[in-house]
């Protein structure tokens, strides 16, 4: 009825919004990683901030100018939202790990670049059809992400044990500290595992369990019913999350965070 195509037509609204928001973001995420992370250490390392930030525009004109190019190429909402959602999914390792351990540079930007690569691969191999056997892109290129990852990490530790002076590796050898570690304290909401588990309920919910694989499902407004369950969860889901997010985690107050100024004033 009306109410359907009411409630749809606000979901799909909603996800074409949510779809543009977060290209935008990642848009300016790999311009900024480009320039920063790959120009200015290897490429240009005498570059000054104005012309980096340039590079940062000309950048994104590029990739926006190859994405109307491929404007021709018949693709579906629901493939632009997958394929989205996929791409960043590639961070998630980056985020995890980064926490809790010490991670090379080198090493997350290849495992980036390889779920990337394999997540875009794997979607242009089917294009237009469904992949066999419920095979996920982005889940492929997150497994792959992993395995490059994990495995340049330990071959870079392992080179750094060859060195003279074995474990005792300068601070600038390309790692990142990570947080949790440097702060000696639990980076998780204290109501972590309730919170926790309010998630994994709404992602359980997400599936649809109250039919038969392989049977038809009923269309709201148009949509199948698991779709817009799953998009209204959602909606669940990312409220959930800016809760959790501005109410149970508290800033820290550690004195890393507020380490003073050096003073550098010359003494005559």
């Amino acid at each position: 009825g009306e109410a359907g195509w009411a409630v749809v037509s606000i979901l799909v609204a909603a996800s074409v919004a949510a779809l543009m928001s977060t290209a935008d973001s990642a848009l300016l995420c790999f311009s900024s990683i480009f320039a920063l992370d790959l120009v200015k250490p290897y490429l240009w390392t005498n570059a000054r901030e104005e012309q980096l930030l340039r590079l940062c525009k000309v950048s994104s004109f590029v990739v926006t100018a190859i994405s109307v190019a491929l404007v021709r190429v018949h693709v579906t909402l629901k493939q632009l939202v997958s394929l989205q959602t996929a791409l960043a999914l590639q961070v998630a390792p980056l985020f995890y790990l980064g926490l809790h351990t010490e991670l090379h540079q080198p090493a997350a930007l290849a495992g980036l670049l390889a779920g990337m690569s394999i997540t875009i691969g794997v979607t242009a191999y089917f294009a237009g059809e469904t992949p066999p056997h419920g095979l996920i892109p982005g889940v492929v290129g997150l497994l792959g992400n992993i395995v490059v990852l994990a495995g340049a990490e330990l071959l870079h530790r392992a080179a750094r044990r060859k060195r003279p002076g074995g474990e005792g590796a300068t601070a600038d050898d390309g790692r990142a500290t990570a947080p949790g570690a440097a702060w000696q304290e639990l980076r998780e909401p204290l109501q972590y595992r309730t919170y926790t588990a309010v998630v994994l309920a709404l992602l359980a919910a997400c599936c649809p369990w109250y039919r038969r694989p392989g049977a038809q499902d009923d269309l709201v407004g148009g949509m199948p019913v698991w779709q817009v369950c799953s998009l209204a969860l959602s909606v669940l889901l990312a409220i959930a999350s800016a809760f959790g997010h501005m109410v149970l985690w508290v800033d820290t107050d550690h004195p890393i965070a507020q380490q003073p100024t050096p003073d550098t004033t010359v003494q005559l």
